[in-house]
């Protein structure tokens, strides 16, 4: 026999001394498949930890988009003022009579900001499908109702094209923090500081 075949022997051969023999090769496997596997459950458990909070992150920073009855009111109320881009509107109230009540801070022509109310109320279409706007109030006054019939009109489009309006942030509650500070749109005749 040659040293190669002797070699095969002895590893074939089973020895009845425990004492020498070490893990055999299937205990090595068992033991290599175990930890490939603990390690590949504590990658997944990281990962769907990670993705998780990444999920949780997302929906805590996102801001809450608002209902097409919002959407209807707003852009009725940005078309019905002078400088909508002045516009900030500080609370939305929906209401048990089909309406929703806007809080909005503008500035009308004449230069001052202002706090004003402004209510839309709907109802279903008679035509079939869809929400219209029945009336609308702005500070308890009607506005008029031939603006609300054309508005009307073109509520296919917006339907079609939502603008996808935010609820708008809470008022802080310090009275510091509701100030409006005018004199940064203002030009300074004598700036503060210098003399």
């Amino acid at each position: 026999m040659t040293t190669d075949e002797e070699e095969i022997l002895k590893q074939t051969i089973l020895e009845e001394d425990e004492e020498d023999t070490g893990p055999s090769l299937a205990d090595k496997l068992r033991e290599r498949k175990l930890k490939q596997k603990k390690k590949n459950f504590k990658r997944s458990m990281i990962t769907v930890a990670v993705l998780l909070f990444g999920y949780i992150l997302y929906w805590g920073f996102k801001p809450i988009q608002a209902g097409v009855t919002y959407d209807i009111c707003r852009t009725f109320l940005e078309l019905n003022l002078f400088y909508p881009d002045t516009m900030r509107v500080s609370e939305v109230i929906a209401l048990r009579d089909n309406s929703i009540k806007l809080w909005f801070a503008h500035t009308d022509p004449f230069g001052d900001y202002r706090m004003e109310s402004f209510q839309c109320y709907f109802g279903p279409n008679p035509n079939g499908g869809g929400t219209i706007m029945l009336r609308a109030e702005r500070n308890k006054l009607e506005v008029n109702a031939e603006k609300v019939t054309l508005f009307n009109i073109a509520l296919p489009y917006l339907a079609s094209n939502p603008p996808g309006f935010n609820y708008p942030r809470r008022l802080p509650d310090s009275l510091e923090g509701l100030k409006f500070n005018s004199d940064m749109f203002r030009m300074q005749i004598f700036p503060t500081g210098r003399r």
